[in-house]
């Protein structure tokens, strides 16, 4: 087995234990609405994706995920701080 296999089964292995985990959070977060909603205590419904928000939804991620950089534009970057500026008076 050459060392990128090994890495690779590395990976693999330790997203498969996120997913579990995620897996778990998530029955856990159903649960526990059903336990809440049940009490009466609350005006509105509460949701698992209220208490829990899995970290394998593309939606939620694309804008903020671990350890990746967004380019920033210069022109709007400028902007921005002309406007923070002037806000301040400085």
């Amino acid at each position: 087995m050459t060392l990128h296999e090994l890495f690779d089964m590395a990976a693999a292995f330790y997203k498969r234990r996120e997913q579990d985990m995620d897996e778990k959070m998530m029955i856990l977060a159903w649960q526990t609405s059903h336990i809440m909603n049940s009490s009466g205590n609350y005006k509105k419904a509460i949701k698992p994706s209220d208490i829990y928000k899995s970290i394998f939804d593309e939606d939620e991620n694309k804008k903020a995920r671990k350890g990746e950089l967004t380019p920033v534009n210069r022109d709007e970057k400028n902007a921005e701080l002309a406007a923070l500026q002037a806000k301040f008076n400085r």
